[in-house]
């Protein structure tokens, strides 16, 4: 019984490390020198924060400020 509470907690433990560092694969972070346009829309020069899910053709980005 002890044994089995013990592997359910380190099996849960796991689980969350492995997504966590999934989690944290899709960040990034770029440095914008001067203004420029991304898809219609116009980013300033500073500091940004990237997000994205998927992979290939099917990336969706999300551009964040700071």
């Amino acid at each position: 019984m002890k044994l089995s509470v013990i592997s359910k907690g380190l099996l849960l433990g796991m689980a969350l490390l492995l997504a966590t560092s999934a989690f944290a694969s899709n960040k990034g972070s770029m440095n914008v020198q001067e203004n420029l346009t991304v898809s219609g829309k116009q980013l300033s020069a500073g500091d940004y924060q990237l997000q994205w899910e998927g992979s290939g053709p099917n990336v969706e980005v999300n551009i964040l400020r700071g």
